[in-house]
Parts: structure tokens; C-alpha cells; sequence
């Protein structure tokens, strides 16, 4: 899995599951059981997805919710916040800005090995023939974010 390697490569604890860290991939890729009986598509993003920031998102059916009893029962429902549910664990993006802050460099060593090795991952991860077109569509904003931390990396040098 992509993300075992990016954690293994900063010494997290992989006995425990991964944590979800709300980068949606799994609600892009399909609706839960609970979105499809209120009215989404059983295939393509979940239309109660709502973008907090980028690469960081929230379900709709809890942030809309006003009563606190049916925004836990819906979380319960859901699962939120229980661990990554993707089948390849969490976005690649989303983990690269967590380990950004917690202080990778990116001009250092690390930084490469990482990009290298989850381009590598993403890419044998799309001859999977379970769901390889949202593994090129995350590879393609994989590399589009590393690009732009790159860029702007490079011009704040320059300055």
C-alpha cells in the first residue's frame, strides 16, 4: 500500500490502522451505504462530499445535520473518522502535506525518495484492474501538487 511506505519511511506505527485524514478518496471513488439510501450514486463521487480545503473534505450529511443525536448516529453510520476505508489507503497528496508538516524539506534526500517511490507505487498500483482510473487521476495530482511545491520552492530561492 502507498501509504505503508510513506509512514514506514518516517518511522510511524504501522501495528495500528491508518487514521482517516479526510482526503475524500474514498467517498470520490464511491458513496457509502448511508449516501446511496438518501439519493447518491452508487458509482462516482458521493454527491454529499463537501471540500473543506484542498485535499481536505467532509461529509455533507454531518455537517448539515442540527441535531447532535443524528450527526453521531450518521458518523456511526458512516463510519467518519474511524480509520482510511480506500482500498489504497489515503490520497497521496493528502499524506505528502501531512508530512510536510511534520518537517519534510523539499530539497532533501527524503523528498525524492518519496516522490520516486509513491510514483513507482501509483503506477503498478494502475495495472490493479479494480479502480486504475482514480489511481492515474491521483498519480496526475500527485505529480501536478509536487511540481507547484517545487516551483515555489525554487522561485522563494531565487528571491
Amino acid at each position: 500500500m502507498l501509504s505503508i511506505t510513506i509512514y514506514l519511511d518516517y518511522n510511524l506505527n504501522m501495528n495500528e490502522q491508518i487514521e482517516c485524514n479526510k482526503c475524500g478518496w474514498c467517498c470520490q471513488r464511491s458513496a457509502c451505504p448511508l449516501g446511496i439510501y438518501l439519493g447518491a450514486s452508487i458509482h462516482g463521487e458521493c454527491k454529499f462530499l463537501v471540500k473543506e480545503e484542498e485535499y481536505q473534505y467532509l461529509c455533507g450529511l454531518i455537517t448539515r445535520e442540527t441535531s447532535e443525536i443524528k450527526k453521531i448516529a450518521a458518523e456511526e453510520l458512516i463510519m467518519a473518522q474511524k480509520g482510511c476505508s480506500h482500498k489504497f489507503g489515503p490520497h497521496p497528496v493528502s499524506l505528502l502535506v501531512e508530512l510536510l508538516n511534520r518537517g519534510l524539506k523539499i530539497d532533501s534526500i527524503g523528498w525524492k525518495m518519496i516522490k520516486q517511490e509513491t510514483r513507482k507505487e501509483l503506477l503498478n498500483f494502475s495495472q490493479n484492474k479494480i479502480d486504475p482510473e482514480s489511481i492515474l487521476i491521483a498519480l496526475g495530482q500527485f505529480d501536478r501538487y509536487c511540481e507547484q511545491l517545487e516551483n515555489k520552492n525554487s522561485q522563494s530561492r531565487t528571491i
